[in-house]
């Protein structure tokens, strides 16, 4: 997708730079054609360099954040991280970004 958004831009501009030039139609046209068809060339080695980069990464960031599933979570972690959560009256009543009452007592 990138080497044909490249492609399609470089082809619109050698249009309008050729006709801002002055030049004949079937020059302006070959000429868009032959850069579109490199720059698409140039957007596909872009664009795999890209994917593999972007790959690299995130199998990189997946080995060391690894997803627990539920059998790995003992009763303790699920419960810790609902108390961490925990919901209050208060916190239901007062508006958002509104500043909590002082506490008195």
């Amino acid at each position: 997708m990138i080497a044909t958004c490249f492609a399609l831009i470089s082809f619109a501009a050698a249009l309008g730079v050729g006709v801002r030039a002055g030049n004949d139609t079937l020059t302006i046209l070959w000429r868009a054609l032959i850069l579109m068809a490199a720059a698409w060339g140039i957007g596909l080695v872009v664009g795999t360099i890209a994917m593999r980069t972007v790959e690299e990464h995130l199998s990189l960031y997946r080995v060391e954040h690894p997803i627990p599933d539920d059998s790995q979570m003992g009763d303790e972690a699920v419960f810790d991280a609902a108390s961490d959560n925990e919901v209050t009256a208060e916190s239901l009543l007062q508006p958002e970004g509104a500043e909590a009452p002082p506490r008195v007592g």
